[in-house]
């Protein structure tokens, strides 16, 4: 049984973008997220959490997108091969 139940714009948003790169997932995204949190809240101890919760405070997929043209997310993409994030080719 399905329940309603308030997710802020930008995780709607988030869910929408990855459903459009994985569209298996595109329906359940934020429950197949739900329940991945869920299963390894079980398998983490208290530190690991916490520093995955930390983690998670990073900006949104929607938030970098919509900062891509700007000169902040200019800087992030220059610097982005030098911290891992693209790969080298």
């Amino acid at each position: 049984m399905s329940q309603p139940v308030k997710v802020s714009n930008s995780l709607v948003l988030d869910a929408r973008l990855m459903g459009e790169v994985t569209p298996a997932l595109h329906r359940g995204q934020i429950e197949f997220w739900a329940r991945l949190g869920r299963a390894l809240e079980t398998l983490l101890r208290g530190d690991q959490m916490l520093s995955l919760c930390k983690a998670g405070k990073a900006k949104p997929l929607s938030s970098c997108l919509k900062s891509i043209d700007l000169p902040e997310g200019r800087k992030r993409l220059i610097h982005a091969p030098a911290i891992g994030a693209i790969p080298a080719l």
